[in-house]
């Protein structure tokens, strides 16, 4: 049964919606996620107790209860466009979370060498299209979205949109930067997410990243006083040297470094805390998918840049608070066994670099995290 969560792990990250496009796969859900149902179904109910399981995922169990509700309650009041987000956003991450941390660590070792397969492909890809300005796997509403068409050049990689990219390329990043991979290939790796995020033209992911490497860094450096001074002085000249080149001669991260850090998607971020301006008090309480595009269209913006306010906007204010505090103990837990240096970098790469846009209320950020953190080991 192995074989089947390491096949549907590479069909969940590499069958997005805009490479199934490409493909002529329409349920691109069913299709990605078929084979991780599969393995969910045969470990939970089949070789362990469904509720002895549960009982030692508490939290998981929370989580999982709170999507079966809010289905129930979406049910109800006929939102019904928000049924399929429920369920891959509130119930299938929990449930994947279980499945690959009830696996042995031979399992999580290859669980994460395919993480990092995907890490790579998706940084070459996304540095190729940045380089021929070419998307291989067009996101058709960014091309329909003034606001992204009169900027420079963003790579769509294998995730569609370039922030929902660029969080996941993150989390990645974070998790490789704590594991115990060598030192040599963390670099390689590093250096090549950060180029990716610059093709992706994230510019919060960018800042974001230049503060926790120059921390981690100078917190390595001080700490290791045996690591030989040529050796710190080559990190740091192919680092800077392949920063430099790809901002000069290729343009990579151009929208940070040509004067449009207070752009018209800048503002946006400030704008859109009155988005609740425009949305009755009981959608307020409850929520409603379908609010999602008048605010949108009453804030004159390309999005609501707001992971929360998106959360709050589908699931309603009680049921949000609900969820930030579930995962908020979820993530909390994750990191209970990490160094404070630790906590700090993943922190700042997924949640950080997430509340900078709405890719926190979807469901690739979170199936990449569980992915993660179940799976990369901590170094002794």
């Amino acid at each position: 049964m192995n074989y089947i969560l390491y096949i549907g792990i590479i069909f969940y990250l590499f069958i997005t919606t805009t490479v199934a496009e490409r493909l002529g796969i329409e349920s691109v859900g069913t299709a990605s996620t078929l084979l991780l149902v599969i393995s969910i179904f045969y470990k939970l109910f089949l070789k362990y107790k469904f509720g002895s399981i549960l009982h030692a995922f508490n939290i998981e169990s929370k989580i999982i209860v709170l999507g079966v509700v809010l289905l129930l309650i979406k049910l109800i009041t006929n939102d019904l466009i928000i049924l399929k987000q429920i369920l891959f956003f509130v119930i299938i991450p929990p449930l994947v979370s279980i499945l690959v941390s009830t696996q042995n660590i031979k399992s999580k070792n290859i669980i994460s060498k395919i993480i990092i397969l995907f890490f790579v492909a998706e940084c070459l890809l996304a540095i190729y299209e940045r380089t021929f300005t070419l998307n291989v796997f067009p996101y058709e509403a960014l091309s329909e979205n003034i606001e992204y068409t009169n900027t420079a050049f963003r790579s769509t990689a294998f995730l569609g949109h370039p922030l929902s990219n660029a969080l996941c390329v993150s989390i990645i990043m974070g998790f490789i930067l704590t594991s115990d991979i060598k030192n040599t290939n963390k670099i390689a790796l590093i250096a090549l997410g950060y180029i990716a995020i610059m093709a992706f033209n994230a510019r919060a992911g960018m800042i974001i990243w230049a503060i926790v490497l120059l921390i981690y860094f100078l917190h390595f450096f001080f700490k290791n006083k045996n690591i030989n001074v040529s050796f710190k002085a080559t990190i740091i000249l192919i680092t800077f040297s392949l920063a430099i080149y790809h901002l000069v001669k290729q343009g990579f991260g151009d929208r940070f470094f040509n004067d449009q850090i207070l752009d018209g998607s800048a503002m946006t971020r400030v704008e859109v805390f009155r988005a609740f301006e425009f949305i009755s008090s009981t959608d307020f309480w409850l929520g409603n998918s379908s609010n999602y595009l008048p605010v949108m269209e009453e804030l004159n913006a390309g999005g609501v840049e707001n992971s929360y306010i998106v959360i709050i906007l589908n699931y309603g204010i009680v049921a949000a608070l609900i969820l930030f505090a579930l995962y908020f103990s979820w993530i909390k837990r994750f990191l209970k066994n990490h160094t404070r240096l630790n906590k700090f970098v993943i922190t700042m790469a997924f949640i950080i670099v997430g509340s900078t846009n709405n890719a926190l209320a979807g469901s690739s950020s979170w199936m990449i995290f569980v992915l993660c953190m179940n799976s990369f080991r901590i170094p002794r």
